[in-house]
């Protein structure tokens, strides 16, 4: 401690500089301190009512301005209304007189002008109109087929035809395929030739399915025939029940010229009927026989050397699955 501390404290520490309070000190802090409250409080509301009424009152001068009406005689003069004066019927204009075609349509009434105008006369009876030009400029007007894209000079008659493979066939044979091995063929029918029926032993018989039918017989020409012609019979000819074209695109309605340029080796036959000879798969010789009438393909059929003098007709199957029969001229 030094000796400025120790003065201090002496100094403060004197009974002689301490004060004596009132006898009613806190009672009067207390009154003292309710007397300000009450005068803020006071205070308070009133400015509250007063910023209310400033409002209000703006509020109303600021409305005045758009809804009351303008005062337009100054203060304190008196305002004087004047009768307005009828107007006679020499003040009021007329309108302009127009004539009828001349009548223009009003913006109050919206009505289209009236058109008194005299109407061209009508075309003489005897007058005749200039048919339609057609869009190719064909002034007949006639249909010439072309707007709906047919064309008959591009039609194909094998265009909805089934190509027939000669390797392939249809119904799962062909020409060439063994009597043992059709006869294991679902939906083939084979009906052998009964014997004094006509045919050579060379003819087993017919057979026909679904979509084709024919005869069954050996194949080429032979010298001694075996004691068991049976591994050598063999489908000889296939008619078809459904259009069916050749892979080169000849099909029945095909005409004679198309048939000859996609076929330059076919040749006719005494029946004028046209015959054109390939190899099939294993160098088998088949043959296109194409049946003619009227200069086109009637039938188209594949042979494979049939040794069937005779050959029966071989109807398509009738409901109920009987089959009928006959003698086939060709």
């Amino acid at each position: 401690m030094n000796d400025f501390d120790d003065e201090l404290r002496r100094i403060l520490g004197d009974d002689r500089l301490s004060l004596t309070a009132r006898a009613d000190a806190v009672g009067r802090i207390v009154k003292g301190a309710q007397r300000r409250h009450t005068t803020r409080v006071v205070a308070s509301a009133v400015g509250s009512v007063g910023l209310v009424a400033a409002v209000a009152v703006g509020s109303v001068a600021v409305t005045g301005q758009f809804t009351a009406a303008p005062d337009v005689n100054p203060a304190g003069t008196p305002t004087t209304l004047e009768t307005p004066e009828t107007p006679t019927i020499e003040e009021t204009p007329a309108p302009p007189t127009l004539q009828p075609s001349e009548t223009p349509a009003t913006e109050e009434t919206g009505e289209p002008p009236v058109n008194t105008e005299t109407p061209d006369p009508p075309p003489d009876e005897d007058t005749t109109e200039a048919p339609p030009v057609s869009e190719t400029g064909d002034e007949t007007g006639s249909d010439t087929g072309t707007e709906t894209g047919e064309d008959p000079a591009t039609d194909d008659p094998a265009a909805n035809a089934i190509v027939i493979y000669p390797n392939e066939g249809i119904d799962g044979f062909t020409v060439g395929t063994p009597l043992t091995e059709l006869e294991g063929i679902d939906g083939v029918e084979i009906t052998p030739y009964e014997p004094g029926s006509g045919y050579h032993e060379a003819c087993y018989g017919e057979y026909r399915s679904a979509n084709a039918h024919g005869v069954i017989s050996v194949r080429g020409s032979w010298g001694e025939y075996p004691d068991d012609l049976r591994p050598h019979y063999e489908v000889a000819t296939m008619h078809f029940y459904t259009p069916v074209s050749t892979p080169e695109g000849i099909a029945a309605g095909s005409t004679e010229s198309d048939m000859l340029a996609a076929y330059p080796q076919a040749w006719v036959m005494g029946d004028g009927n046209y015959r054109a000879e390939f190899h099939g798969e294993d160098v088998i010789v088949r043959a296109w026989h194409f049946l003619m009438s009227a200069g086109e393909v009637a039938e188209v059929v594949m042979d494979g050397a049939a040794r069937c003098e005779k050959q029966p007709i071989v109807d398509p199957p009738a409901e109920g699955g009987e089959q009928a029969a006959g003698t086939e001229t060709g």
